[in-house]
C-alpha cells in the first residue's frame, strides 16, 4: 500500500536505529523516504566502523541490539562498543 512504512524498514530500524521521530510521525511515509532514511543511517554505521570512530554507533544501534558473529557468538551493544574502543574489535 503506497504511503505506509515498509515492514522491512520497521524491523531494519530497530537494528540500526532509525530515527524514533521518522516512525512516530502522524502522517504516513512513502517507502522511498523509508528506504532512504534506512540507507543513511547504514551509511552512518558503516562509516564509523571503518574510521574506527564508534561514537556514532551509540545513537545508531538500538539499546537491544544484538550482534551474531560468523561464528555465532551473541555480543550486546555493550560489549561490541566496548571492543569497539578498545581496538579488540575491528
Amino acid at each position: 500500500m503506497k504511503g505506509w512504512v515498509p515492514t522491512a524498514a520497521i524491523l531494519i530500524s530497530g537494528l540500526v536505529g532509525l530515527p524514533a521521530e521518522l516512525l512516530a510521525m502522524n502522517h504516513p511515509v512513502d517507502g522511498a523516504t523509508a528506504r532512504n532514511q534506512v540507507m543513511e543511517t547504514d551509511n552512518r554505521r558503516i562509516d564509523a566502523i571503518r574510521g574506527r570512530d564508534p561514537r556514532p554507533l551509540f545513537r545508531i544501534y538500538a539499546d537491544d541490539y544484538t550482534l551474531v558473529t560468523p561464528t555465532g557468538a551473541l555480543r550486546s551493544k555493550r560489549e561490541q562498543l566496548r571492543d569497539l574502543i578498545s581496538g579488540a574489535v575491528r
